[in-house]
């Protein structure tokens, strides 16, 4: 049976992106941002960093050594079908709360994302807050721990 994690210990590690599906306010999925089969890694170190990248697989190249001279519309497609971010993270009764320190979408710099968490065996998942339109639900396989 799926839980909150219970501190911080019990997220760190590497992780895949496995879904990623956004529901309204009564759970029911409403879109698939990246489509069935989304690309991403999450990473929780020990000393309270989180590293996040996720992005629709298939997507077209701009055709551009530069990201400045990649066409306009290719990087609307690409900013459309990336996001990442970097910072610190907390874990609390309340779920696991993201402390945005750079992110590819600026409105997210300097912002705290606050998740609620279940985790179950090597599965996380984390949603976004349930009083919203839109709420992002991202599911994560945990990566094989090297030995």
């Amino acid at each position: 049976m799926a839980e909150a994690p219970r501190s911080a210990a019990a997220l760190v590690g590497a992780w895949t992106l496995v879904s990623y599906v956004v529901e309204n306010r009564a759970g029911q999925v409403i879109g698939v941002p990246f489509g069935d089969h989304p690309l991403g890694t999450l990473v929780y170190t020990p000393d309270g960093r989180v590293l996040v990248h996720a992005m629709a697989a298939g997507r077209p190249l701009c055709g551009s050594e530069r990201l400045v001279t990649c066409p306009d519309t290719a990087k609307i497609a690409a900013f459309d079908t990336y996001f990442g971010y970097a910072g610190r993270y907390v874990v609390d009764a309340a779920g696991v709360h993201h402390q945005v320190d750079v992110s590819s979408f600026p409105d997210w710099s300097g912002s705290t994302l606050h998740r609620t968490a279940s985790l179950e065996g090597d599965l996380l998942v984390l949603a976004g807050p349930r009083d919203a339109d839109r709420v992002p639900v991202l599911a994560w396989t945990r990566e094989e721990r090297a030995e």
